[in-house]
């Protein structure tokens, strides 16, 4: 079942940019001083001396969505842990003789995914990992680098990944690997351990406070649904640079032309499929991300989350339609940014716990149009 539908058109003639990813909103601050550029090359009506011209022009229809299968803040994380000595029951600054070490296991090291993440049910994702040997002795081949759902060593059941070492990492090597990992489940913490730690160990090796380094980086390729604490909140963000302010103005001066005013209204429209309250705003930074110059919409713009059920397919939608001002003063501040901050708020607040699910259908539509009033002197 895919309970999405297309959100209503105002004008026939209006461009339609359909794009399915989060990019696509991009689109949006590019329409509105594309838009405004084209009107500046129009061919001015009459001559001679400073004559206002006016004209109203469309802006194209903007189309788009974002699932929460997609977030940036689950597709890439990297994380670094620290393995001391301690961690193999060893002393440090004192000369040992160790004709071998054979440990079941070293850890956990647990790492959290996510506050608000209860489980992630994943098709297939990528994981780097980098074990940098700092101790005097050889990590042995065999050692396993396991990943667990809880720290339960016991429970075989909880394993997401096992990896073995199929050679020895003399003192301070680094071993690496790409693994690619399908039909897996995360919960909000991964258990990190070295199970079967083994070592041929060394003569008069002395352990230095400084500890081994395990590195691993998760990717998310492909997610079938992903589930979500109830009454949590949480941020999603994107920062993209942009460049159409500089090329905009030098057109202006080129042709000699001033822009006097630019208003008109901009509707947004939201179809809400997720089980999440959202919440949505678009800023736009200086060059050196320090400073807000201004934002897409004057307040941030918020939906109510649906329904969805057991396995996150929608079962429902909420909607929501909003009318935005675009004065000549935020055309002049879209133009002089260099970057631009997508922020999604998103909260389960009010839904029964303990988790919403929501699958790959399940998912925020927008749709953006309006008319734009210009008026030119040359």
């Amino acid at each position: 079942m895919n309970p999405v539908k297309s959100l209503p058109l105002q004008k026939a003639d209006r461009i339609k940019i359909i794009l399915m990813k989060r990019p696509s909103l991009l689109i949006v601050l590019l329409v509105l001083c594309s838009t405004y550029w084209m009107s500046c090359q129009k061919t001015p009506l009459g001559t001679g001396g400073s004559t206002p011209w006016k004209s109203s022009w469309l802006f194209p229809a903007v189309k788009g969505d974002v699932s929460l299968a997609n977030l940036k803040e689950l597709r890439n994380n990297k994380f670094t842990h620290l393995i001391p000595a301690l961690s193999l029951g060893m002393p440090t600054g004192v000369p040992l003789n160790l004709p071998g070490v054979t440990i079941n296991h070293v850890g956990p090291f647990p790492q959290r995914i996510s506050s608000w993440l209860y489980r992630a049910n994943i098709d297939s994702f990528d994981l780097d990992i980098s074990l940098q040997n700092l101790f005097p002795i050889p990590i042995g081949a065999g050692t396993k680098i396991v990943f667990r759902n809880d720290a339960d060593t016991l429970n075989p059941a909880n394993i997401i990944y096992s990896y073995s070492i199929p050679n020895d990492v003399a003192p301070h090597e680094t071993f690496t690997i790409n693994l690619k990992v399908i039909n897996k489940t995360i919960e909000d913490t991964v258990f990190i351990y070295l199970d079967q730690f083994t070592s041929p160990g060394g003569n008069n090796v002395v352990f230095d406070p400084q500890p081994s380094l395990l590195t691993v980086t998760l990717k998310v390729l492909i997610m079938k649904s992903i589930e979500i604490y109830s009454n949590k909140q949480f941020v999603s963000t994107d920062t993209l640079g942009v460049s159409f302010g500089s090329s905009l103005n030098n057109q202006q001066q080129n042709n000699g032309l001033t822009d006097t005013t630019a208003t008109g209204q901009v509707h947004v429209y939201l179809e809400n499929y997720m089980p999440v309250n959202t919440g949505i705003q678009v800023y736009f930074l200086n060059a050196d991300k320090t400073a807000v110059i201004d934002s897409l919409f004057t307040n941030r713009l918020s939906i109510a989350g649906a329904t969805t059920d057991g396995t996150g397919e929608p079962l429902n939608q909420t909607n929501s339609e909003t009318g935005i001002e675009i004065t000549a003063d935020r055309i002049r501040n879209i133009k002089s940014s260099t970057y631009c901050i997508f922020n999604f708020k998103f909260d389960t607040n009010g839904y029964p716990p303990p988790k919403v699910v929501a699958n790959t259908h399940a998912r925020l539509k927008i749709q953006i149009t309006g008319d734009l009033n210009i008026n030119i002197n040359f």
